[in-house]
């Protein structure tokens, strides 16, 4: 099984991305977030998932290995496949997810391709019971892979240029380091989630102190 790829990215088409590993062309599906921050000619690092059925094998490429597992996480849902799953992850990142989760927010999922509202509340439903391992794996995720551009006729790599954390990586970390600060208050990670997603709701771009002062006063409502 491969689970993890080093190398050039080749071509990036509208589902897939083609790396280059020692010569040899791996072609994988990725999220249109993970598609949009390929560069064709950078070398990066993917966590790859490869799915074997009787009549194809195909790889899943991942910035993160927290991104896989949330890939993973979502398959364990009745009915939901791999299509299903990448299709949940396009429109919803995992920290996204978590909160949808942890709100009963099904029209959330509802929104990704081919998922309906029977999946959609299926996921929520059944991802319930499982939201300390989707916050884990979505908080460890929050940071993307960072490519590292080739350097022509060497046979090295540069350094890539440093990266600003995006507003939505920044806003994940401070939702799941809000979600942290409550359980070390003594609250349970699914109550504790559950309030930071409607704080987030609320005030979408609070700092992390303003965010906890939110979800502590949904818990006091609660």
């Amino acid at each position: 099984m491969i689970g993890r790829l080093r190398g050039q990215v080749i071509a990036v088409e509208e589902e897939t991305l083609l790396i280059d590993v020692g010569g040899v062309g791996y072609e994988a599906f990725a999220t249109a977030r993970t598609l949009d921050r390929a560069e064709p000619g950078a070398e990066a690092v993917y966590a790859i998932e490869t799915v074997v059925r009787e009549d194809f094998i195909k790889l899943y490429a991942f910035p993160s290995e927290g991104e896989r597992k949330v890939f993973r996480i979502l398959q364990t849902v009745q009915g939901v496949g791999a299509k299903a799953a990448l299709a949940v992850l396009d429109v919803l990142s995992p920290a996204d997810l978590a909160d949808a989760v942890a709100a009963e927010d099904w029209a959330s999922v509802a929104r990704a391709k081919g998922v309906g509202k029977r999946i959609a509340e299926r996921v929520v439903g059944e991802l319930k019971s499982q939201l300390p391992a989707l916050s884990l794996a979505a908080a460890s995720g929050a940071q993307g892979a960072r490519p590292e551009i080739a350097t022509a006729g060497k046979g090295r790599t540069a350094p890539a240029p440093k990266v600003v954390a995006s507003q939505s990586e920044e806003t994940a970390s401070a939702r799941a380091d809000a979600v942290s600060a409550l359980a070390n208050l003594g609250y349970e990670a699914g109550e504790a989630r559950r309030a930071v997603a409607k704080a987030a709701a609320q005030a979408p771009d609070a700092p992390l102190p303003d965010l906890v002062k939110l979800a502590l006063k949904e818990l006091a409502a609660a």
